[in-house]
């Protein structure tokens, strides 16, 4: 076999593990409480007449919920659909992620660094999830390999690429503005280190920055956004915190920051790219890469807020490249050595990868401290979707005969926004949000009568003070927890 026809038949492995890892058992871990609402918002993006950006109402960017509202739609399952628009983004990361490492370090690199990404819990797990973040690492990715092949060459389609790739992402997550900025830093550091004569390149990075903005504008400029802009500040401390020097902050997010990425990439893979990292930030061709890494980095450990392991993920780009990088350098150099931590990280992430995709309920258990916390919202309590889809399953065979109306708080997460999800558009079910529980339960049967069954979804025995009107009728627990969704009958309006 030639080394061309080798080359095809080792990336064709490389998807082969990609896909097998990220759609085995895909509704193993029922739908999570952010893709309810991630789901919710892009239907009625979809659906409404006016297709507004509803999504910008709870600080969140509309393109990624209106794709899984279209994919999920147009599959027939919303949760699977939905998942799948994660799944590609994964890939298009992946491809993003070769193209790089082999331009800058070769193709030996580019493959160990590709496998790396396949096999890591930290991406196997987010590339599953209906979720904002995994797409924010298609954003840092891309825009790292268009900025350093725009550094290479002049050529306009490069900019046109960059600034289209940064306007998209402003679409997708704030996070993404970071990949707004990165470029323009690269380009004053090329340009005090080699100059740029007659301005060819920074005319093009200017013109890329532009456009971005351009294709930024019409979401900017839309009257729901300065809410999402309010919105975000629980998210984020002010720019002016820094000069508090809030010590407990910012290590408490650095410690977090590498207790996730050590424990999600893995020990072995983790010190693998984290050494070489440190060793490459001493060589001139791969600045980029360090910015990549060192300014989201920083930016997180001064003003992150509500930090979650998610939040962390894009950072995990250049560190993949580094690891591909340091073992193909040590492929080369000490082979044996190589063989040694390779089977140490092959075996570490396809037990943890194997737990994930066949009991995700075990799979916090293998983690400590604060990685265990986090990944404990996933399957326990409130958050995690167990019992949620049950639920829509009862309701919707009530239904099959009848009108029904079901009540829920207007709240978000689950099981609120998955049920209007899923219920808001079946011809069958009237369904009723409620601020004020109390006041409108009353008004509810005032509208329908009593001859049209009336149902509440609850979380858990958060029951909003309705309980004189209502009898429980099922409850769908959550397994190895406390947790339950519940579903009541109402009774009778006094």
């Amino acid at each position: 076999m030639n080394s061309r026809n080798r080359t095809f038949a080792l990336l064709f492995l490389v998807l082969l593990l990609y896909f097998l890892f990220r759609t085995i058992n895909l509704t193993l871990l029922p739908i999570f409480n952010d893709e309810s609402t991630y789901i919710r918002y892009g239907l009625h993006q979809l659906n409404e007449q006016n297709h507004q950006p509803y999504s910008l109402l709870i600080g969140k960017e509309p393109l990624m919920p209106y794709l899984y509202a279209v994919f999920g739609s147009a599959s027939g399952n919303l949760l699977v659909g939905s998942r799948w628009v994660t799944i590609l983004f994964g890939l298009l990361t992946l491809t993003g992620l070769f193209l790089f490492t082999k331009s800058l370090m070769g193709k030996t690199a580019a493959l160990f660094a590709s496998i790396f990404y396949c096999i890591a819990p930290f991406t196997v797990f987010f590339d599953r999830l209906a979720l904002l973040d995994s797409p924010v690492s298609t954003i840092a990715v891309w825009s790292l390999y268009v900025t350093h092949q725009l550094l290479k060459k002049s050529l306009w389609w490069y900019a046109i690429g960059l600034g289209a790739i940064t306007g998209i992402g402003m679409w997708m997550k704030t996070s993404d503005l970071f990949y707004l900025c990165l470029p323009l830093i690269s380009y004053a550091i090329y340009f005090f280190a080699k100059g740029d004569k007659e301005f060819v390149k920074g005319r093009m990075f200017v013109t890329a920055f532009f456009l971005a903005l351009i294709i930024y504008l019409p979401l900017f400029s839309n009257p729901f956004y300065s809410v999402h802009m309010q919105l975000m500040q629980q998210y984020t401390y002010p720019i002016y915190s820094v000069f508090f020097f809030p010590f407990a902050v910012w290590w408490n997010n650095f410690a977090s920051t590498f207790e996730w990425l050590f424990f999600y990439l893995t020990p072995p893979l983790f010190l693998l790219a984290l050494v070489t990292l440190i060793i490459m930030t001493k060589q001139k061709k791969f600045f980029l890469i360090s910015l990549w890494f060192y300014m989201p980095l920083l930016y997180e450990v001064l003003y992150a807020k509500l930090f979650a392991s998610r939040h962390v993920l894009l950072l995990t780009i250049p560190l993949f490249i580094a690891a591909g990088y340091g073992f193909a350098y040590l492929w080369k150099k000490k082979w044996v050595w190589a063989l040694v931590l390779g089977a140490c990280i092959i075996a570490w992430t396809i037990f943890y990868d194997g737990v994930l995709v066949t009991n995700p309920q075990q799979y916090p258990s293998l983690f400590p401290g604060r990685a265990m916390g986090d990944m404990n919202e996933y399957v326990y309590g409130f958050s995690s979707g167990y019992g949620v889809a049950e639920a829509v399953t009862y309701l919707d065979q009530l239904a099959a005969t009848q009108r029904i109306v079901v009540l829920i708080r207007n709240d978000h997460g689950n099981p609120e926004d998955a049920m209007v999800a899923y219920l808001d558009y079946k011809p069958n079910i009237l369904l009723g949000l409620m601020d004020n529980p109390t006041d409108d339960v009353p008004q509810v049967f005032q509208k329908v009568g009593t001859s049209v069954p009336v149902y509440f979804v609850a979380r858990g025995g958060y029951n909003a003070g309705l309980e004189k009107y209502f009898a429980s009728e099922v409850k769908f627990t959550k397994p190895n927890d406390t947790e339950y969704v519940g579903v009541a009958r109402l009774q009778h309006a006094k």
